[in-house]
C-alpha cells in the first residue's frame, strides 16, 4: 500500500512581514487623510457659524439702531433666561451692572459672581471702555440653537461693547463707539475700535460652555496665545485674532472669530466739535428729492426738488435770485441778501435813514431796484365813524363800523328774584330761573306728579342793553313738573327670566332725569329648565375641555347637575415629547451626556388615568470621551519654618485607560517659591541719651545677645551714677 501525501503549503515570515508593512503603510495613509478631513469639516463648520452669527448681529443692528446683550453661558436647556439678552443683574435693567472683572447672572441681582456674563474694561481710546462677554443670545437673534454651537459642542463666544447696547447711547462717532481691542499672534494691535468680537474657542474648548452650559475646559497658564480668548477675570477687554497653530506650547491657538470695526466711509459722519451736528463728505453735488430721470448735469452744489421749509430756523445765503434764473445763467436775475439783513452801518439792510427834519426817521413804503423807498411821512384814515380793519397787500385799507356794544355785568329781576348776570356780547341770550319746588320723598307709582312755584324770564344782550323777551327757553311753562319712571337696567342673570328695573326722578328746577333707586331684582322669575353650561377643568396629567350642563329646578330654585355638557372635551392623557436634558461631562472627559425622561400614560395616548414623568426609568446616552489633556492643579501652603508668596503648586495629569475610564498620575511639583525663615539678629543697644566716660562693666553697645535670656538691663561704667547707661535687646 502507498501513503498519498499532501504538500501543506502556506506564507513565509518574510512574506508576512511584507504583506503586513503594506497595509500599515495603507492604514496609515487612509488614517492620515481622514484625520485632515475631519479636521478640515470642523473648521469650516466652524467658521459658517461665526460667519453666520456675525451677519445676524449686523441685521439686528440695521433694524433696532443697537447689538444685542450677550446670554448668561452657564445655562442649559428648560432653565430660565437660557438663550436669552442678560442686560443687566437678574435681568432688571434698574440693577447696575459690576466692576469691571465682575460677571452677573440672570437669576440674581448679586454682581460680584465669576460666573455669568462678564464685565472687562478695555484700552480703547473711548469714552465709555466697559465690554460685556458672554454667548450668541440665540432667542434674540431668531437664530437655532444649533447655529450658534462650533463642531466641538461648545457656544460660541460673544464680546461687545457696552455702550452700543442701548440704542440711546448706541454710536458710530469716534471715541464714542467700539470699545473691542483686538491683537494678532505677535500682539501688535489690530484695532481698538470693535464693535463686538464673535469666537469659537476651537477644539480645545478654553474657557467656553458646552450646550448644557458647563463649562468645558478651564483656563490654563501655559498656553499664552490662547489666553487672550479664555481669560475674563482681568477684565481687560482684548482679544486675540490669529491664524491656527496647532504647535504646541504658548504659541497654540485654534480659535476662530469674526469682529465688526467702523472701517467703511460714511457719506455721513459726525462732527468732531459738536456730537449734535453731521456733515455731508462727498465732494460732489447733493440733489434731494429728485426723480430718476431728473437732470444732475448743472453747477449748483445742493438741489432740492421741492420746498424747502425752515420752522422757527434761520436761512443763510449770499443770493436771493429770481425764479426765472436758470442753473446756467452767468448773471442770473439775483441781487445779494446783504441787502435785506446786512448791516445798516455799511449802507446795507432794509431800514429807512434817520434823515428827516425832526429826527423820527422815515418810512419804508417799498422796495423797488433792490433797494428800499422811504417817505417822511405815512398817512391813511377812514372817513365818518368807520375805523381801519385791515391793510391790504397793495398799502389800501379796508374801513369798517364799530362793533356793537357787550353788555356789561348786572343784576336782573326775575319774577321777584334777584340774578346776578355775568358780561354777555351783543346778540347772546340768556335764560334765569328762579322759585323752589318740593320734593317727595318716595313715588307711589310709575309717574307721580307734584307741582312746583318754578318761574323763568328770558333777556337778550343788544348793544350794551339787557331787553326782556317775551318767551321762555324751550316753550316750557311756569311750573315743572315733578314726577318718576321705572327703567330697564339689565336681563335677569341665567335661570331666570324679565329684567332688573331701576326708578329714576324728573327734578324741579333742574328739569332733567337722575337716577334715583338701586337696581331691583323683583321682576326676575324663575325660568324652569334654563340650562347653565360651566367649564371646568382638567386634573394633572390629563389634558382636555370639559363642561358640565345644570338645569334650574324651580321648586326650591337650585341647578342640577346633568352630566357633561354635549360640547365637553373629555379629560385624556396628552402625548408629550421625550424630555431631554444635556449634561457636561465630569472632569477628565470631553463632551456631553443626555439624560432622556419619557412621558407615561398609563392606559395609553388618550386614556383616562393621568400621564406622568417616569424620573425613575431615566435614560442616559452617555456621549463623553476621556481626555488625556486635562490637568488637575493644586495648591498647598509652605511648609512650617517656610514662607513665599505662590506657596507649592502641584499638578496631576490624568490618564486615559480607555475611553470611557481613566485615572490621576502621580502628583507633581510644578512651582516653589518656599523658603526657610531667617532667624532675627539680636544686639544690645541704648535706651538713654547717658554720655558715659568711664570704662563700661559688662558686655558693650553693639554686642549680641539673646531675646528672653540676656536679662542686663543697663551696664555700668566707673566715674559715678550719672555715668550709668541702659541697655535693652534688640532683635531685628
Amino acid at each position: 500500500m502507498s501513503k498519498l501525501l499532501k504538500k501543506i503549503q502556506g506564507y513565509t515570515l518574510i512574506e508576512t512581514a511584507i504583506v503586513l508593512a503594506i497595509i500599515g503603510m495603507l492604514v496609515g495613509t487612509f488614517t492620515s487623510a481622514y484625520t485632515i478631513y475631519v479636521k478640515d469639516k470642523e473648521f469650516k463648520g466652524t467658521d459658517a457659524a461665526v460667519e453666520k452669527a456675525t451677519n445676524a448681529l449686523i441685521s439686528y443692528v440695521n433694524i433696532y439702531g443697537r447689538y444685542p446683550c450677550p446670554a448668561q453661558p452657564n445655562l442649559g436647556r428648560g432653565q430660565p433666561g437660557h438663550g436669552m439678552e442678560l442686560c443687566a443683574p437678574d435681568n432688571d435693567l434698574l440693577n447696575s451692572i459690576p466692576a469691571a472683572g465682575n460677571c452677573f447672572e440672570y437669576a440674581t441681582a448679586a454682581n460680584s459672581l465669576t460666573e455669568g456674563v462678564c464685565v472687562e474694561e478695555s484700552t480703547a481710546t473711548v469714552t465709555d471702555k466697559r465690554v460685556l462677554r458672554g454667548s450668541l443670545p440665540f432667542k434674540a437673534l431668531n437664530l437655532p440653537e444649533d447655529e450658534t454651537i462650533d463642531q466641538y459642542g461648545n457656544k460660541l463666544n460673544y464680546a461687545v461693547t457696552y455702550s452700543m447696547l442701548d440704542e440711546d447711547t448706541f454710536s458710530i462717532q469716534t471715541g464714542k463707539s467700539g470699545a473691542v481691542a483686538l491683537v494678532d499672534d505677535n500682539d501688535h494691535a489690530i484695532t481698538n475700535g470693535a464693535h463686538f468680537y464673535v469666537f469659537s474657542s476651537g477644539k480645545n474648548g478654553l474657557g467656553a460652555y458646552t450646550r448644557g452650559g458647563v463649562l468645558s475646559t478651564s483656563c490654563p497658564t501655559s498656553l499664552a496665545q490662547e489666553n487672550e480668548n479664555c481669560d475674563t477675570t482681568v477684565g481687560d477687554g482684548t482679544y486675540r485674532y490669529a491664524q491656527k497653530s496647532d504647535k504646541a506650547g504658548n504659541t497654540f491657538y485654534d480659535d476662530q472669530g469674526y469682529y465688526r470695526a467702523q472701517l467703511n466711509i460714511q457719506k455721513w459722519e459726525y462732527s468732531d466739535t459738536n456730537s449734535a451736528d453731521i456733515k455731508h463728505k462727498v465732494t460732489g453735488k447733493l440733489v434731494i428729492g429728485a426723480p430718476a430721470a431728473a437732470d444732475l448735469t448743472t453747477s449748483s452744489k445742493v438741489e432740492v426738488k421741492g420746498v424747502v421749509y425752515a420752522d422757527n430756523g434761520v436761512i443763510m445765503s449770499d443770493q436771493i435770485c429770481d425764479t426765472t434764473a436758470k442753473h446756467g445763467d452767468m448773471n442770473p436775475a439775483c441781487f445779494t441778501s446783504e441787502m435785506i439783513g446786512g448791516q445798516i452801518a455799511e449802507g446795507e439792510g432794509l431800514q429807512c435813514p434817520n434823515d428827516d427834519i425832526d429826527g423820527s426817521g422815515q418810512y419804508m413804503v417799498g422796495i423797488q431796484n433792490g433797494r428800499v423807498i422811504c417817505e417822511d411821512e405815512i398817512y391813511v384814515s377812514c372817513s365818518g365813524s368807520t375805523f381801519i380793519r385791515e391793510i391790504k397787500a397793495d398799502g389800501s385799507i379796508v374801513c369798517s363800523n364799530p362793533p356793537p356794544a357787550s353788555c356789561p355785568p348786572m343784576t336782573l329781576t326775575v319774577c321777584g328774584d334777584p340774578i346776578t348776570v355775568g358780561t354777555r356780547v351783543h346778540g347772546s341770550y340768556g335764560y334765569f330761573i328762579s322759585g323752589t319746588c318740593n320734593e317727595k320723598d318716595t313715588p307711589t307709582s310709575e309717574l307721580v306728579a307734584e307741582d312746583c312755584n318754578l318761574h323763568g324770564q328770558a333777556y337778550k344782550c343788544y348793544d350794551g342793553n339787557w331787553i326782556k323777551r317775551n318767551y321762555y327757553r324751550n316753550n316750557y311753562p311756569c311750573t315743572c313738573t315733578e314726577k318718576y319712571r321705572t327703567r330697564n337696567y339689565a336681563r335677569c342673570t341665567v335661570g331666570y327670566t324679565g329684567w332688573r328695573t331701576y326708578v329714576q326722578k324728573y327734578n324741579c328746577p333742574q328739569q332733567r332725569w337722575y337716577w334715583y333707586s338701586s337696581v331691583s331684582n323683583e321682576n326676575c322669575e324663575c325660568d324652569p329648565g334654563a340650562i347653565n353650561d360651566r367649564p371646568g377643568r382638567c386634573p394633572e396629567g390629563l389634558t382636555g375641555r370639559p363642561v358640565d350642563r345644570y338645569i334650574m329646578d324651580c321648586t326650591d330654585e337650585t341647578w342640577l347637575y346633568q352630566g357633561p355638557a354635549p360640547t365637553s372635551v373629555p379629560c385624556t392623557c396628552p402625548f408629550y415629547e421625550d424630555d431631554v436634558n444635556s449634561i457636561g461631562c465630569a472632569d477628565g472627559f470631553k463632551g456631553i451626556y443626555e439624560v432622556i425622561t419619557k412621558w407615561v400614560c398609563p392606559d395609553g395616548v388618550g386614556g383616562s388615568t393621568a400621564g406622568f414623568w417616569d424620573t425613575d426609568n431615566n435614560i442616559t446616552i452617555d456621549s463623553c470621551e476621556c481626555d488625556n489633556s486635562y490637568v488637575d492643579p493644586e495648591t498647598d501652603p509652605c511648609p512650617a519654618g517656610e514662607v513665599g508668596t505662590i506657596q507649592m503648586k502641584y499638578e496631576k495629569t490624568w490618564i486615559c485607560d480607555s475611553a470611557t475610564s481613566g485615572h490621576f498620575g502621580e502628583r507633581k511639583l510644578v512651582a516653589n517659591d518656599c523658603v526657610p525663615i531667617e532667624p532675627p539678629t539680636c544686639h544690645w543697644e541704648a535706651t538713654s541719651t547717658a554720655s558715659p566716660t568711664g570704662t563700661p562693666i559688662g558686655k558693650p553697645l553693639g554686642d549680641t545677645c539673646e531675646c528672653n535670656i540676656d536679662k542686663a538691663p543697663y551696664g555700668c561704667y566707673t566715674g559715678g551714677d550719672d555715668d550709668a547707661q541702659n541697655y535693652t535687646c534688640t532683635c531685628k
